[in-house]
């Protein structure tokens, strides 16, 4: 169990005034209309599952309540019918909503079965990318055989990069026994191929309505990230390395790849058929937008889930942050004379350990609020640089921490990282828990979010332009989950 401390009444919780303001969910015809929406796409659901356990494909009751298989398929279904809506206006037919509801569904049961495959039922390493391989090919065949999969080049070229191989289509005796060696596998096979089938469905859809020259090259996008997501979910396995090249900034990448991209793939589906907008774009906008504000959502999906990550030997986000700090504390206590050397700025841009600094933006680039940098400017007016500031904020996690002087506290950096990696290696799971409860680092990340008010005033300004009217009711969901999530943070680790 985590730290039992209690009260964080006076952390300022950050709000989206634009979105909260609006009340999108909360008017009972709105929340009549998700809940009917729900209710359709839980009957679409369990349509599906009779049908494939006709065909002999079939998870146990435990292994669905495990996977949370409905709930995911319900939410998912119901969020892409109301952004179907937004995105093909007067142009979308119930029939091409329904396709993009069937489309998400398919597409949250198949990452998690998918998923379940290298965790539950053990695929090591070769056998889970072979698997993700024959699971593309089968997202991918159903458009490759109607339009050529040459139409599709970027595909190809990212395909030939993530597995070393050209694209074929064609599965062996061996691979198939892979693909049907479990539950898992059959359903996430099964699934990936009603995942091609449903884009396909959409493309017919979309070019009957004079939507050919948006679809195709959205559907190409689509898998480039899809195999990019991929990419990302065969590195997630060296997340139980925690030295070398597997470091803060590493882990940053595999967040976008595995976290990100999981949201942004689907999302290049999105057309507006006459061009005249950019529906995809505008979500992905908002998806950046609430991981802005709340420094990144996979950051506090770690810190909710630390203690069972912990258990599977998975290293998170506040794993990460203690040895970029005590690299950070190396970099420093080497340096003749305690000055902040070029590479030490080096590894502090690259790691990315400033507070308030969002780590994901739409250009992927670092965010640093412009609060922290005049703070560091008053600081060199009164005791200490401004680059020593900016090190000090680096490295403390605590009120305790800022009171040290800045050669005991990297010292003190140093000695923590040096002490998880001993016992990280050792997976002496009570003292990795301790370390990370006494440096406080999930606090301070905690703590970091919605203290600079800022940040979320530039983002209700930037949803407040006309080019967001109509997504808000998506952005709406997307953003009150990532609230409560944050609250479960606080809950489980205190501020003081």
């Amino acid at each position: 169990m985590g730290p039992t401390v209690p009260s964080n009444r006076r952390h300022p919780v950050p709000r989206l005034r634009y979105v909260e303001d609006r009340r999108v969910l909360s008017t009972w015809p709105n929340l009549i209309r998700l809940m009917f929406l729900m209710l359709r796409y839980r009957l679409a659901y369990w349509m599906q599952r009779r049908s494939l356990e006709a065909r002999g494909i079939a998870l146990s009751n435990t292994e669905r309540r495990l996977a949370r298989l409905g709930r995911r398929y319900c939410a998912g279904a119901a969020g892409a019918h109301l952004a179907a809506r937004y995105c093909l206006g007067a142009q979308g037919t119930p029939e091409l909503f329904r396709c993009y509801a069937r489309l998400m569904g398919d597409w949250s049961s198949f990452m998690i079965t998918a998923d379940s495959v290298m965790d539950i039922d053990g695929y090591g390493r070769d056998e889970s990318a072979v698997f993700l391989r024959l699971c593309f090919d089968a997202i991918f065949e159903s458009v490759a055989e109607t339009y050529g999969a040459s139409t599709f080049p970027q595909t190809l070229l990212k395909y030939r990069e993530v597995h070393d191989q050209d694209y074929s289509g064609e599965l062996t005796d061996e691979e198939w026994r892979l693909v049907t060696a479990t539950r898992f596998s059959r359903y996430a096979y099964e699934t990936a191929s009603q995942l091609g089938a449903n884009i396909n469905e959409i493309a017919r859809r979309l070019f009957a309505v004079g939507g050919r020259t948006e679809i195709l090259p959205a559907i190409d996008k689509f898998h480039v990230a899809a195999l990019e997501l991929e990419y990302g979910q065969l590195c997630s396995d060296d997340q139980d390395r925690i030295d070398g090249a597997f470091d803060w900034a590493w882990y940053i990448e595999i967040m976008y790849a595995k976290t990100m991209l999981l949201q942004l793939s689907p999302i290049a589906l999105f057309v507006d058929p006459s061009g005249a907008r950019r529906p995809a774009k505008r979500m992905a906008d908002c998806v950046f937008f609430v991981n802005r504000i709340f420094f990144h959502r996979q950051v506090l999906d770690d810190i909710q889930d630390f203690f069972r990550d912990l258990d599977a030997r998975i290293a998170g986000a506040p794993i990460y942050l203690i040895m970029a700090q005590g690299r950070i504390a190396d970099r420093f206590l080497a340096s003749a004379d305690g000055a902040v050397a070029a590479e030490l700025q080096y590894d502090l841009e690259r790691l990315r350990v400033l507070p308030n600094a969002a780590i994901v933006s739409s250009d992927r680039s670092i965010w640093r609020s412009p609060d922290l940098v005049g703070s560091a400017r008053l600081q060199h007016r009164r005791c200490e640089s401004a680059s020593d500031y900016l090190l000090r904020q680096a490295l403390a996690n605590s009120s305790h921490d800022m009171a040290m002087s800045l050669r005991d506290l990297a010292k003190a950096c140093a000695e923590r990282r040096d002490s998880l990696r001993r016992v990280w290696h050792a997976q002496d799971r009570a003292a990795i828990a301790e370390i990370v409860s006494v440096s406080q680092v999930c606090q301070r990340i905690l703590r970091d979010i919605g203290m600079d008010r800022r940040i979320v005033q530039e983002v209700d300004h930037e949803l407040s332009k006309p080019i967001y009217d109509g997504i808000v009711v998506v952005l709406d969901l997307y953003y009150r989950r990532t609230l409560l999530t944050y609250r479960r943070c606080l809950r489980m680790w205190p501020l003081d």
